[in-house]
Protein backbone atom coordinates (compact mmCIF):
# COMPACT_ATOMS: atom_id res chain seq x y z
CA UNK A 1 0.00 0.00 0.00
CA UNK A 2 1.49 3.35 -0.82
CA UNK A 3 1.46 6.35 1.63
CA UNK A 4 -0.90 8.20 -0.37
CA UNK A 5 -3.44 5.58 -0.19
CA UNK A 6 -2.33 5.30 3.63
CA UNK A 7 -3.48 8.58 3.61
CA UNK A 8 -6.73 8.21 1.95
CA UNK A 9 -7.74 5.77 3.88
CA UNK A 10 -7.17 7.22 7.62
CA UNK A 11 -8.38 10.73 6.60
CA UNK A 12 -12.08 8.83 5.49
CA UNK A 13 -11.77 7.76 9.05
CA UNK A 14 -10.95 10.56 10.74
CA UNK A 15 -13.57 12.62 8.79
CA UNK A 16 -16.41 10.13 10.26
CA UNK A 17 -15.42 11.16 13.58
CA UNK A 18 -16.23 14.86 13.46
CA UNK A 19 -19.05 17.41 14.45
CA UNK A 20 -21.07 18.73 11.64
CA UNK A 21 -21.28 21.49 13.72
CA UNK A 22 -18.21 22.17 14.49
CA UNK A 23 -16.30 21.71 11.26
CA UNK A 24 -16.10 24.51 8.64
CA UNK A 25 -17.61 23.86 5.28
CA UNK A 26 -14.22 23.61 3.28
CA UNK A 27 -11.66 21.50 4.39
CA UNK A 28 -7.98 21.55 2.62
CA UNK A 29 -6.98 18.01 2.43
CA UNK A 30 -4.13 19.10 0.02
CA UNK A 31 -1.25 18.68 2.30
CA UNK A 32 -2.21 15.32 3.45
CA UNK A 33 -4.07 16.22 6.37
CA UNK A 34 -7.23 17.50 7.32
CA UNK A 35 -7.00 21.36 7.56
CA UNK A 36 -9.59 22.93 9.36
CA UNK A 37 -8.20 26.32 9.99
CA UNK A 38 -6.94 27.17 6.56
CA UNK A 39 -4.41 29.07 5.02
CA UNK A 40 -5.20 32.38 7.16
CA UNK A 41 -5.10 31.29 10.31
CA UNK A 42 -3.79 33.77 12.72
CA UNK A 43 -0.03 32.75 14.07
CA UNK A 44 0.77 32.93 17.94
CA UNK A 45 3.13 35.96 19.08
CA UNK A 46 4.26 33.39 21.65
CA UNK A 47 7.90 32.97 21.49
CA UNK A 48 7.51 29.01 22.23
CA UNK A 49 4.46 28.49 19.88
CA UNK A 50 6.18 30.88 17.15
CA UNK A 51 8.97 28.49 17.17
CA UNK A 52 6.75 25.45 17.29
CA UNK A 53 5.03 26.94 13.88
CA UNK A 54 8.42 27.70 12.36
CA UNK A 55 9.88 26.12 9.07
CA UNK A 56 12.87 25.45 10.99
CA UNK A 57 11.98 23.59 14.63
CA UNK A 58 10.20 20.81 13.04
CA UNK A 59 13.04 19.63 10.86
CA UNK A 60 15.69 19.28 13.98
CA UNK A 61 12.60 18.14 16.00
CA UNK A 62 13.59 14.25 16.30
CA UNK A 63 17.29 15.15 17.45
CA UNK A 64 16.49 18.42 20.03
CA UNK A 65 13.60 16.71 21.36
CA UNK A 66 14.80 13.50 23.01
CA UNK A 67 17.70 15.92 24.45
CA UNK A 68 15.10 18.31 25.87
CA UNK A 69 13.24 15.40 27.45
CA UNK A 70 16.05 14.22 29.56
CA UNK A 71 17.09 17.63 30.06
CA UNK A 72 13.60 18.40 31.69
CA UNK A 73 13.95 15.04 33.52
CA UNK A 74 16.67 15.41 35.70
CA UNK A 75 20.14 13.80 36.58
CA UNK A 76 17.83 10.25 36.45
CA UNK A 77 16.60 11.08 32.58
CA UNK A 78 20.52 11.74 31.45
CA UNK A 79 21.36 8.05 31.36
CA UNK A 80 17.57 6.03 31.94
CA UNK A 81 17.57 4.66 28.39
CA UNK A 82 14.09 6.57 26.51
CA UNK A 83 12.81 7.07 30.25
CA UNK A 84 10.20 9.77 28.62
CA UNK A 85 8.27 6.87 25.98
CA UNK A 86 8.61 4.43 28.76
CA UNK A 87 6.79 6.47 31.28
CA UNK A 88 4.12 7.51 29.04
CA UNK A 89 2.97 4.21 27.70
CA UNK A 90 3.53 2.82 31.54
CA UNK A 91 0.38 5.22 32.27
CA UNK A 92 -1.21 5.77 29.26
CA UNK A 93 -1.47 2.17 27.53
CA UNK A 94 -4.31 2.56 25.40
CA UNK A 95 -6.15 -0.89 24.20
CA UNK A 96 -5.69 -2.59 21.30
CA UNK A 97 -8.42 -1.52 18.77
CA UNK A 98 -9.05 2.24 20.66
CA UNK A 99 -9.30 5.13 19.01
CA UNK A 100 -7.21 7.60 20.57
CA UNK A 101 -7.09 11.56 19.66
CA UNK A 102 -3.16 12.57 20.40
CA UNK A 103 -3.50 16.58 20.75
CA UNK A 104 -0.29 18.55 20.25
CA UNK A 105 1.15 15.78 18.16
CA UNK A 106 4.35 17.35 16.59
CA UNK A 107 5.92 15.65 13.58
CA UNK A 108 3.73 12.14 15.22
CA UNK A 109 6.45 10.53 17.60
CA UNK A 110 4.32 9.50 19.93
CA UNK A 111 1.42 9.30 17.78
CA UNK A 112 2.93 6.46 15.98
CA UNK A 113 3.86 4.41 19.11
CA UNK A 114 -0.01 5.12 19.93
CA UNK A 115 -0.77 3.99 16.68
CA UNK A 116 1.89 0.70 17.14
CA UNK A 117 -0.13 -0.30 20.22
CA UNK A 118 -3.56 0.57 19.19
CA UNK A 119 -2.96 -1.65 15.83
CA UNK A 120 -4.93 -1.96 12.45
CA UNK A 121 -8.27 -2.45 14.40
CA UNK A 122 -7.95 1.51 15.90
CA UNK A 123 -7.49 4.77 15.02
CA UNK A 124 -5.06 7.57 15.79
CA UNK A 125 -6.10 10.90 15.62
CA UNK A 126 -2.97 13.52 15.42
CA UNK A 127 -3.85 17.28 15.95
CA UNK A 128 -1.42 19.95 15.79
CA UNK A 129 -1.84 23.89 15.20
CA UNK A 130 1.07 24.09 13.41
CA UNK A 131 1.33 23.14 9.62
CA UNK A 132 5.14 22.34 9.15
CA UNK A 133 4.73 20.05 12.23
CA UNK A 134 1.90 18.15 10.56
CA UNK A 135 3.69 18.24 7.05
CA UNK A 136 6.49 16.47 8.29
CA UNK A 137 3.85 14.08 10.68
CA UNK A 138 1.99 12.93 7.06
CA UNK A 139 5.91 13.04 5.20
CA UNK A 140 7.22 10.50 7.40
CA UNK A 141 4.79 9.56 9.66
CA UNK A 142 1.65 7.67 6.98
CA UNK A 143 0.08 4.62 7.68
CA UNK A 144 -3.40 3.32 7.90
CA UNK A 145 -4.57 3.24 11.27
CA UNK A 146 -3.34 7.10 11.35
CA UNK A 147 -5.32 10.26 10.73
CA UNK A 148 -3.59 13.64 11.18
CA UNK A 149 -5.69 16.86 11.74
CA UNK A 150 -5.04 21.04 11.84
CA UNK A 151 -7.23 21.78 14.79
CA UNK A 152 -7.17 24.25 17.35
CA UNK A 153 -7.10 21.86 21.15
CA UNK A 154 -9.19 24.72 22.73
CA UNK A 155 -12.18 24.03 20.31
CA UNK A 156 -11.53 20.33 19.36
CA UNK A 157 -13.92 19.05 16.14
CA UNK A 158 -15.58 16.42 17.56
CA UNK A 159 -18.42 15.36 19.81
CA UNK A 160 -18.57 14.39 23.34
CA UNK A 161 -17.22 11.15 24.27
CA UNK A 162 -15.47 10.60 20.58
CA UNK A 163 -12.61 8.93 22.04
CA UNK A 164 -11.62 5.38 23.92
CA UNK A 165 -8.47 7.62 25.10
CA UNK A 166 -7.08 11.19 24.77
CA UNK A 167 -3.10 11.57 25.14
CA UNK A 168 -1.40 15.59 25.20
CA UNK A 169 2.23 15.03 25.31
CA UNK A 170 4.70 17.97 26.16
CA UNK A 171 2.18 20.64 24.03
CA UNK A 172 -0.30 21.87 27.17
CA UNK A 173 2.49 24.35 28.79
CA UNK A 174 2.72 25.42 24.94
CA UNK A 175 -1.35 26.98 24.63
CA UNK A 176 -2.63 30.26 25.59
CA UNK A 177 -5.54 28.80 27.43
CA UNK A 178 -4.09 25.42 28.86
CA UNK A 179 -7.54 24.64 31.45
CA UNK A 180 -9.62 25.48 28.16
CA UNK A 181 -7.71 22.69 26.08
CA UNK A 182 -8.30 20.17 29.54
CA UNK A 183 -12.00 21.16 29.57
CA UNK A 184 -12.00 19.88 25.67
CA UNK A 185 -9.71 16.70 26.31
CA UNK A 186 -13.21 15.77 29.11
CA UNK A 187 -15.18 16.82 27.14
CA UNK A 188 -14.32 13.99 24.04
CA UNK A 189 -13.34 11.57 26.04
CA UNK A 190 -15.70 8.53 26.20
CA UNK A 191 -16.74 7.46 29.93
CA UNK A 192 -14.16 4.90 30.87
CA UNK A 193 -11.83 6.36 28.97
CA UNK A 194 -8.12 7.05 29.64
CA UNK A 195 -6.14 10.29 29.23
CA UNK A 196 -2.41 11.17 30.13
CA UNK A 197 -0.48 14.51 29.98
CA UNK A 198 3.18 15.23 29.74
CA UNK A 199 3.83 18.91 31.02
CA UNK A 200 5.50 21.40 32.84
CA UNK A 201 6.23 21.51 36.55
CA UNK A 202 7.75 24.55 39.06
CA UNK A 203 11.10 22.49 39.97
CA UNK A 204 12.84 25.57 41.44
CA UNK A 205 13.31 26.09 44.98
CA UNK A 206 10.30 28.59 46.72
CA UNK A 207 12.91 31.54 46.41
CA UNK A 208 13.05 31.13 42.42
CA UNK A 209 10.08 30.29 41.10
CA UNK A 210 8.75 33.85 40.96
CA UNK A 211 11.86 34.49 38.44
CA UNK A 212 11.16 31.15 36.86
CA UNK A 213 7.61 31.55 36.43
CA UNK A 214 8.41 35.29 34.63
CA UNK A 215 11.20 33.95 32.55
CA UNK A 216 8.51 31.09 31.34
CA UNK A 217 5.63 34.05 30.63
CA UNK A 218 8.32 35.41 28.11
CA UNK A 219 8.29 32.66 25.77
CA UNK A 220 4.62 31.96 26.51
CA UNK A 221 5.04 29.09 28.51
CA UNK A 222 3.50 27.73 31.31
CA UNK A 223 4.80 26.75 34.22
CA UNK A 224 2.31 24.22 36.29
CA UNK A 225 2.19 24.03 40.14
CA UNK A 226 2.98 20.66 41.20
CA UNK A 227 -0.70 19.93 41.96
CA UNK A 228 -2.72 22.49 39.67
CA UNK A 229 -3.41 19.95 36.86
CA UNK A 230 -4.30 17.33 39.07
CA UNK A 231 -6.63 19.33 40.61
CA UNK A 232 -7.96 20.92 37.31
CA UNK A 233 -8.80 17.95 36.01
CA UNK A 234 -10.28 15.93 39.40
CA UNK A 235 -12.28 19.29 39.06
CA UNK A 236 -13.54 18.00 35.29
CA UNK A 237 -14.77 14.88 37.15
CA UNK A 238 -11.37 12.57 35.95
CA UNK A 239 -10.63 10.23 38.78
CA UNK A 240 -7.97 7.21 39.70
CA UNK A 241 -5.42 9.43 38.99
CA UNK A 242 -1.68 9.26 39.01
CA UNK A 243 1.10 11.40 38.78
CA UNK A 244 5.16 10.81 38.12
CA UNK A 245 7.57 13.79 38.31
CA UNK A 246 10.71 14.06 36.90
CA UNK A 247 12.61 17.24 36.99
CA UNK A 248 10.72 20.43 36.06
CA UNK A 249 8.40 17.43 33.58
CA UNK A 250 5.25 16.07 35.21
CA UNK A 251 2.74 12.60 34.12
CA UNK A 252 -0.53 12.66 34.89
CA UNK A 253 -2.94 10.02 34.12
CA UNK A 254 -6.74 9.43 35.01
CA UNK A 255 -9.70 8.24 33.61
CA UNK A 256 -13.57 9.62 33.00
CA UNK A 257 -15.70 7.63 35.25
CA UNK A 258 -18.30 5.57 33.22
CA UNK A 259 -21.03 7.16 35.20
CA UNK A 260 -21.80 10.30 37.21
Amino acid sequence: MTAGTARGISLDRVTALFDPARVPDLVDVSAGYLDLLGRDAPRSRALGQSVMEGRLYPKVYNAWRPVAGRLAAGPRGLFEPKPERARLMRRFDPRVGATVLDIGCGPGNFTTAIADRVGPAGLVVGLDISPTMLGRAVRVGARENIGYVRADAQALPFPEGRFDAVSCFTALFLMPDPFRALDEMVRVLAPGGRLAVLTSCANAVAALRPAERFAASLAGVTIFGRHEITDALRRRGVGGLVQDFAGAAQVVAGAKPISG
